[in-house]
């Protein structure tokens, strides 16, 4: 999303980081749970492995609401989507999005290669929802990237 506020301005009203983070931390972390267990069952199993491999449960942001461990109970149609995939195909896809992220530990928000220019260039309203420490510590690492964007509130 910080990057459509860069490129199509007029398309966005506001942005809302959600717990942004970048270290070694969340590069090393996110994988782990995200990329690395589709991965495995695509090999092993096929896209039938893939299906039935347990998303990690949240809250959804609206509602509160707890997600359900199984992707297709929130979207039906994800299940024929992944089924209909080659399992070489997602991997190589899942490969790359995990390689893109994990090579972004010096970013001030993993996976988000925005530059500080780019960053000051946002006027959209923002929200960064993230413990107060952790805002201190991107300020620290980076005076100048996405904690200069003009935040509309801090939350936690």
């Amino acid at each position: 999303m910080s990057i459509l506020c860069v490129k199509h301005p007029e398309m966005v009203k506001g942005l809302m980081l959600a717990f942004p983070s970048g270290g070694d931390v969340p590069v090393d972390r996110l994988p782990r749970t995200m990329y690395r267990p589709y991965i495995r069952a695509a090999l092993r199993t096929g896209m039938e492995g893939v299906v039935a491999t347990k998303f990690p449960v949240g809250r959804d942001a609206q509602s509160g609401q707890p997600l359900s461990q199984d992707p297709d109970q929130q979207n039906p149609a994800n299940r024929e989507r992944l089924l209909a995939m080659k399992p070489l195909q997602f991997v190589r896809q899942m490969a790359y999005w995990e390689a893109f992220f994990t090579t972004s530990a010096d970013l001030p928000i993993a996976g988000c290669r925005l530059t500080d220019e780019q960053w000051a260039s946002i006027k959209v309203p923002a929200i960064v929802m993230a413990p107060i420490p952790s805002i201190r510590q991107m300020r620290a690492r980076n005076s100048t990237s996405c904690c200069r964007i003009p935040v509309t509130t801090n939350r936690w």
